[in-house]
């Protein structure tokens, strides 16, 4: 009978795996508004969405990671733009010189660490009033 009952420790373990190996059998398994299957605050699934309970799983990247949103905004800007002005073009070049590593287009990895280290540094320098500012310099950089 005890084996049964999951305790909140096994729930959580039990998202945790689901998460490591997504396995949308182990999510149903997590009560309903179970947020620490990851360390990061993710929006919580609609209701009418409950049944799809991989979703966040799979969203899980989206919901999670402004930076390989960002990467990948770049990415599609380079694919689109091929009818360009000349310093359309400079400004595309030096986007692809910040995503360069090692002669090659950088993975998504690569670009995530440069960015983290980025922001971080940006938030070092500013004092608490102007992190605000740093967070903003942050993101343009990589517009």
């Amino acid at each position: 009978m005890e084996a049964i009952m999951f305790t909140k420790k096994k729930m959580l373990i039990a998202g945790l795996l689901a998460t490591m190996f997504a396995l949308p059998v182990a999510a149903q398994a997590s009560p309903r508004n179970h947020r620490s299957w990851k360390h990061t605050k993710h929006r919580s699934v609609h209701v009418s969405q409950k049944r799809h309970v991989h979703n966040k799983f799979r969203n899980a990247r989206h919901y999670n990671n402004l930076v390989s949103i960002q990467y990948n905004k770049i990415m599609r800007k380079m694919k689109r733009s091929i009818h360009l002005t000349a310093w359309q073009r400079a400004k595309r070049n030096s986007k692809r010189i910040l995503l360069r590593h090692r002669g090659r287009i950088m993975s998504r990895v690569v670009f995530q660490r440069n960015y983290r280290m980025l922001y971080n540094k940006l938030l070092r320098q500013a004092r608490p009033r102007a992190l605000r500012k740093a967070k903003r310099q942050a993101r343009r950089m990589m517009r």
